[in-house]
């Protein structure tokens, strides 16, 4: 392309040696240069850039330095209306007494308009544009020519044609400037080469650039740059240059460099350029951006010059296209952010608010370098939405001097990613610096997107999302900046700023990354309490919901997901680890309950319920207080505790009632309760499938056993514990805990169960005394064996090997519905509850139970726990493991070789776990003896559908009584009845105790002949009861024989006694024709009024009701029909 200057074109038409058309004065010419040239500067005469001009030279023109100005203006005179001329030299006698007359490169007139007597013109120079002295010598003067610009201007406007078709178009607020092929010039020097294509123009719109050029476009006028001014055009990128770059300038003259003017880079296969503003989010091949530049933000003043650089460095310099379109340049009023701003105390009122686009440069720990200065937030028209290109740390005051941010605050914002930086960020800051001191540890920041993970040391005090945003896709988001910030209920912090971060990590790579944020809403979240029930009391706990993390410091929670609360049920949907804080701490014990129902709408990966340790916040705390519910994958690393029912809930819409004994793994402190809903299995980049509910949350205690022991009561905590072993015992306990019901008196024991409960403080054998228990046992199904134990420790009494285990046996029956064996290893008492039935049992142990007292001041046991030790044997200590034989064992201890089930130790507390086999004291038997436990048993080894489910029994109203004392024994006891039964009995004697005064604190009846007759059993009152109502009646033991009463010979008799009630003989095949008038006879004149003896024969040696009922076994008039009993 050939150089052109803004002097290049036009004729040239003068003659040197016209003289001025008169005279003039070196004062008149003083005044004529003063007006035509501006004022000189020292030196030869050079381009801004130190580039020297093309010129003309004559030396020796004056021989005094008074008329060097006159002389030289003289010679450069028939130049000055000339196109490219930019100045002249005055060099003063002592150098040589010359003029010169300067031109822009390219523009010097011929040689043959040298003037006369001149040196060879010079046209080696580079410069274009204005001149200036170089300043290196007072001896010369440089004169550039004034108003260089205008002059150009008006030589090219003036020129050419006014009907120019050749133009393209730059829009003004108020006009639009038509800019002429003939206003191009080269831009820099030494960049366009030879035979490059020449810049298109198309449609007055569109410029299009192919291959390498540099080519500016003198304006038709000077336009200021203001502070408010905008550039904008439409940029079409369709082939990149190769090495190169393509850019648009807006410069005062045609040099590159200075500070004069700006160029913006729209497209860099170098990188980035330090020397040019690189505007961000650059275009890719085949598309079209609209820029929209800020030029007033970056450079102001008066420009004369449009250019386009396409630079294409590459081997092949005709690489590369791309077509500007649609230039404007407008001024306008700073745009505000518009923002929908919600009421404090009316939270559904939303007024609009601005933000004043006063951008401020973010710092991070007091230091701005994060922030490209050149770059800034576009902010739109229309005020709803910003652009961020490249890389930027900025800042917006908020308007009526901030926001007060709460627990409940909410911004929420639509946001597109065109092209992701390495981390976006918004921030709600008390300042511009976004980790100040003030609020270190708390997150005023949120990151929206990450390159590396979040993973950043630097921005350790920030939150951030775990969904991700998908390049290209338009999402709102809705992020609770008061819970990121850690604000606890009635926490405030006045944020004075909005900040925006796009940041782009490498200086080569500023201009990348592009997003676009719309529809901003700052406003307090409508929030209900979440409702609890505290151990029976109802508990409202702020909605304060805080991320829960898997280990700590590992995010799981999707922040901008924030849970549904209303009142006492909690709605998570889409991926969300969320806590709330209990506002107090409680205690979890092994009797501590959670209960809650769960529905499930849409399963995901996960679904849990936590109960977290004071300060912590994350899953794995090494505590096992997170339960699995539901979920459609295996927890592979185990960090929570599968609870899930036997019939899984698999159905969407489903509503399960959990009931979870979390004290059963674990005990200690709770602080808050988390709500889990984990979905890792999404595709899509919000993580916004699966949703399920709990609701009615109840963490309460299991009613603790309620005994009496002389009257007053004793809580026996809950915490259930296997006996005998583990294998004997329905494991895990908390599927098969023996119920305690509400009042603490009744347990009801379902399945098969051996279950110790621990006294809440050991009771001595000297205190128990005389050591009666009384209570009430019921049958509603029968098991194999069921009892009651007191015992010091857990280990069942072996009675088959009674030599080496010194336990004695601590348990008696209730009821058994299996042989026992010849030596019972439980105590069978006299009275066996059948199925179905009830009694209420008194038995006193300190006569049943066997070496049951130890010597007064005897050395009480240390109950050691259980403890694994190694590599130090011998001289294994007190129930420590793992012991071979006695010779490993400290002292006198023992190596107590447990076999396979035994789970207890003699003397130590714990449980034995695998093989290890433990060192005890076995002098602990002649130690002092406490009872320690109270267990129920309910045996019954039958498999129903695989488990031991067979048995349904209660014992209630437990009592204990020290020392037993008759409060009647001294009292004359006689009173009349009409039956006399054993409940008639009983209610007399209570009527009696009623009325006598030493026992005014006493109310049971049998317990109270239980102590009078000095009793074992109940069934001894029982049988005393019988005895004296069989000596009350006048007739005792009427002889049925007698023979004025039956009748009978003595063969009938001996028939009746040895075959009637064996079943055999004709009283039991006889039909009605045999005579039993006399039966009928005894019936209605004895047998009401007397007691009976009975014969004596086997079937009625434990005939313990003391009645009998005589039937038949088929009809006495129908021998053959079938009428069971008919006859009774």
């Amino acid at each position: 392309m050939t150089k052109l200057s803004l002097y290049a074109l036009g004729a040239i038409s003068f003659s040197f040696g016209t003289p001025l058309a008169a005279a003039l004065t070196n004062s008149e010419v003083a005044d004529l240069v003063a007006s035509k040239y501006d004022a000189p500067t020292n030196g030869w005469c050079q381009g801004r850039s130190g580039q020297n001009p093309d010129k003309f030279q004559i030396i020796n023109n004056f021989s005094s330095n008074a008329d060097s100005v006159r002389v030289c203006y003289e010679y450069c005179e028939p130049f000055q209306a000339l196109r490219g001329y930019v100045g002249m030299l005055v060099r003063r006698i002592e150098k040589g007494a010359s003029c010169a007359c300067y031109f822009n490169h390219g523009t010097l007139p011929s040689s043959s308009l040298n003037p006369p007597g001149s040196l060879t013109p010079y046209t080696a120079g580079t410069s274009i544009g204005p001149v200036t002295g170089s300043g290196e010598s007072a001896d010369h003067s440089c004169y550039p020519i004034s108003d260089y610009n205008d002059q150009a201007r008006q030589a090219i406007y003036n020129t050419a044609n006014e009907t120019s078709a050749d133009y393209f178009e730059v829009a003004l607020h108020n006009e639009t400037l038509q800019v002429i092929r003939e206003a191009e010039v080269e831009y820099d020097q030494n960049e366009n080469v030879p035979g490059q294509t020449p810049i298109e123009f198309d449609n007055h719109s569109d410029i299009t650039m192919t291959g390498n050029t540099w080519t500016a476009y003198v304006l038709p006028k000077a336009v200021d740059i203001e502070e408010d001014t905008i550039l904008e055009f439409s940029f079409t990128l369709t082939q990149e240059p190769d090495a190169g770059f393509v850019a648009v300038c807006l410069d005062e003259d045609t040099e590159e460099y200075g500070d004069n003017g700006v160029c913006f880079v729209l497209k860099s296969t170098q990188g980035w350029l330090k020397d040019y503003v690189n505007v961000p989010a650059q275009t890719s091949i085949g598309s079209t951006s609209e820029q929209r530049i800020p030029i007033g933000d970056m450079f102001t003043g008066s420009v004369n010059y449009i250019a386009f650089i396409q630079d294409s460095d590459g081997a092949d310099r005709s690489v590369g296209q791309s077509t500007i379109s649609g230039i404007k340049l407008s001024n306008v009023e700073d745009e505000t952010l518009q923002i929908s701003i919600g009421s404090h105390t009316e939270r559904s009122v939303f007024s609009n608010s601005y933000i004043s686009n006063n951008q401020v440069s973010v710092s991070n720990n007091g230091v701005d370098s994060q922030d490209t200065k050149d770059f800034w937030l576009h902010v739109s028209e229309s005020g709803s939405s910003i652009q961020i290109n490249g890389n930027q740390w900025k800042a917006l005051p908020l308007p009526d001097g901030g926001y007060d941010i709460t627990s409940a605050t909410i911004l929420e914002f639509t946001l597109q990613i065109d092209e992701s930086a390495d981390f976006l960020a918004v921030c709600l800051d008390e300042n511009t610096d976004v980790e100040s001191a003030e609020v270190a540890g708390k997150s005023e920041c949120v990151w929206l997107q990450s390159s590396d993970g979040w993973s950043s040391s630097t921005r350790k005090n920030w939150k951030h999302l775990t969904t991700s945003f998908e390049t290209g896709v338009s999402r709102r988001v809705a992020i609770p900046m008061g819970q990121y910030r850690g604000l606890g209920d009635g926490e405030v912090v006045n944020a004075k700023y909005i900040a925006f971060i796009q940041d782009i990590a490498f200086s080569s790579n500023w201009h990348k990354g592009r997003s676009a944020w719309s529809d901003f809403r700052l406003y307090e979240q409508n929030v209900d309490d979440l409702e609890l029930s505290l151990f029976g009391v109802p508990v409202s706990i702020p909605n304060v919901q805080l991320s829960l993390e898997g280990s700590n410091g590992e995010l799981q929670d999707s922040r901008d997901h924030i849970l549904s609360v209303d009142g006492t049920s909690v709605t998570a949907s889409g991926n969300n680890w969320k806590y709330f804080n209990l506002g107090q701490t409680i205690t979890v014990t092994a009797a501590t309950m959670l209960k809650f129902k769960f529905s499930l709408t849409e399963k995901s990966e996960y679904h849990f319920i936590c109960l977290l340790k004071p300060g912590v916040d994350y899953v794995r705390d090494g505590r096992d207080d997170c339960f699995l519910l539901a979920g459609l994958s295996e927890d592979s690393m185990k960090q929570f505790l599968d609870v899930r029912p036997a019939q899984r809930i698999i159905q969407d819409g489903e509503v399960f009632e959990f009931n979870i004994n979390v004290g059963s793994y674990f005990e200690g402190k709770v602080a808050a309760i988390g709500y889990g809903l984990d979905n890792d299995l999404e595709i899509t980049n919000e993580r916004t499938s699966g949703q399920s509910t709990w609701s009615d949350v109840e963490i309460y205690d299991l009613p603790s056993l309620m005994l009496k022991m002389d009257g007053v009561d004793i809580a026996v905590p809950n915490k259930q514990i296997s006996y005998k072993s583990h294998p004997e015992d329905n494991r895990p306990i908390r599927d098969w805990l023996v119920d305690i019901d509400s009042t603490g008196l009744e347990a009801t024991v379902k399945g098969n169960a051996w279950r110790a409960f621990e006294f809440p403080q050991p009771l001595s054998i000297h205190d128990l005394g005389d050591f009666v228990v009384s209570f009430d046992f019921s049958i509603a199904e029968a098991g194999e064996i069921h009892g009651l134990c007191f015992e010091e420790n857990l280990i069942y009494a072996n009675v088959d090997n009674a030599a080496s285990d010194r336990d004695s046996i601590r348990c008696v029956t209730t009821a058994y519905f299996q042989d026992l064996g010849d030596v019972p290893d439980i105590i069978p008492t006299k009275y066996q509850t059948p199925a179905g039935g009830s009694h209420r049992y008194i038995l006193n142990l300190s006569k049943i139970f066997s070496r049951l007292y130890s010597e007064e001041g005897a050395v009480v046991p240390t109950y050691m726990t259980l403890l694994r030790v190694s590599n130090n044997k011998p001289g294994l200590g007190e129930c420590q493991s793992d012991c071979d034989n006695d010779g490993e064992c400290s002292g006198d201890l023992v190596c107590f070789q447990r076999g396979t089930t035994t789970t207890y130790v003699p003397g130590c507390d714990g449980v034995a776990t695998g093989s290890n086999d433990y060192c005890y004291d076995p002098d602990y038997y002649t130690k002092a003896s406490f009872m320690r436990y109270i267990v129920f048993v309910s045996d019954d080894d039958r498999l129903v559908n695989g488990v031991r489910s067979n048995g349904d029994v209660t014992f209630g109203n437990i009592e204990i009584t020290t020392s037993l004392t008759s409060c009647l024994a001294d009292e004359d006891i006689s009173f009349s009845l009409d039956d006399c039964t054993a409940d008639n009995f009983l209610a007399a004697v209570q009527a009696k105790m009623e009325a006598t005064a030493a026992c005014a604190n006493k109310s049971d009846p049998l317990l109270e002949l239980f102590s009078l007759f000095d009793a074992t059993e109940e069934m001894d009152v029982y049988s005393n009861i019988e005895k004296v109502c069989t000596g009350a009646y006048k007739l005792s033991g009427y002889d049925v024989y007698d023979k004025g009463t039956l009748g009978m010979d003595a063969a009938t008799e001996r028939q009746i006694t040895a075959e009637y009630l064996d079943g055999g003989s004709v009283w039991n095949y006889a039909n009605s024709n045999d005579n039993t008038e006399t039966i009928e006879r005894v019936a209605s004149s004895v047998a009401t009024t007397h007691l009976l003896a009975w014969p004596d024969h086997h079937a009625l040696e434990h005939c313990d009701i003391g009645a009998a009922m005589c039937c038949s076994a088929v009809s006495r008039t129908d021998p053959v029909a079938n009428d069971p009993n008919a006859e009774v």
